[in-house]
C-alpha cells in the first residue's frame, strides 16, 4: 500500500507543471496570439501592366483588357488572412459588355444566323484599386465611352469608331462574375444616335 501511495505521489509530481513551466506556457501562448494579430504588408512596383480578364456566360466568353503604365501590388496578411490589392495609376480598360447576333428580322439573340455584334465599354481612370480575391475593380475620375461594334473579338483600339455614349463619372466599379458588371457613380453622359442608313 505504501508503494502504491508513493507511486501516486510520484505520478502527480511529474505530471503537475511547475510555476516556471506554467509561466513559459503562458508566455508562448501570448506570443502566438500576438503573431496571429500582426499585420504584415509586402509591396512590389510593376511597370507595363497588362491584364486579360475573362468571364463566361451561358453562350459566350467575354473579354476585358486592362493596361496600366505603373502600379503597386500589395500583399497584406491580417490575422492569418491574405489580401492582394493592386493600386493603379492612369489606367485604361476595354471590355466586352455583351456579344449577340442581330437576326435578319432586326431582333437580337445570343446565338443564331445573322450579324455578330458586341457592346464595348472603354474607360480611362486617374486611379484605381484591383482587389484580386473579391474580383473587383474600383476606379476614380473615370472617362467612359460605350460602343456597338461588329464581331465577337475584343478590338485592340476603338478610337476609329463613333461611340453611342460618352461621359465622365466621379467613380466606378467593375465586378467580375457572371459577366462584367459596370456601375458608375455621378455619371454625366451624352448619348449619340446611330447613323441611319439612307
Amino acid at each position: 500500500m505504501t508503494l502504491f501511495c508513493a507511486l501516486i505521489v510520484w505520478i502527480v509530481f511529474i505530471t503537475y507543471p511547475s510555476n516556471k513551466a506554467r509561466q513559459r506556457f503562458l508566455t508562448l501562448s501570448r506570443e502566438t496570439q500576438e503573431q496571429k494579430d500582426l499585420v504584415a504588408t509586402h509591396t512590389q512596383s510593376r511597370e507595363g501592366v497588362r491584364k486579360d480578364l475573362y468571364v463566361t456566360r451561358p453562350y459566350h466568353r467575354l473579354h476585358a483588357l486592362l493596361t496600366c503604365p505603373l502600379s503597386e501590388l500589395t500583399l497584406t496578411h491580417v490575422k492569418g488572412e491574405a489580401e492582394v490589392v493592386e493600386n493603379l495609376k492612369k489606367f485604361h480598360c476595354l471590355m466586352q459588355e455583351d456579344v449577340f447576333v442581330r437576326l435578319p428580322d432586326g431582333t437580337e439573340a445570343p446565338v443564331g444566323e445573322g450579324e455578330r455584334l458586341q457592346i464595348i465599354r472603354d474607360f480611362n481612370a486617374v486611379s484605381g484599386r484591383f482587389f484580386y480575391q473579391r474580383q473587383l475593380l474600383l476606379a476614380k475620375r473615370v472617362f467612359v465611352s460605350r460602343y456597338e461594334l461588329p464581331g465577337w473579338e475584343l478590338p485592340q483600339m476603338v478610337k476609329e469608331f463613333e461611340p453611342s455614349m460618352k461621359g465622365v463619372a466621379r467613380s466606378a466599379e467593375l465586378v467580375f462574375g457572371n459577366g462584367f458588371k459596370f456601375r458608375a457613380e455621378n455619371l454625366k453622359a451624352t448619348f449619340f444616335s446611330p447613323e441611319l442608313p439612307q
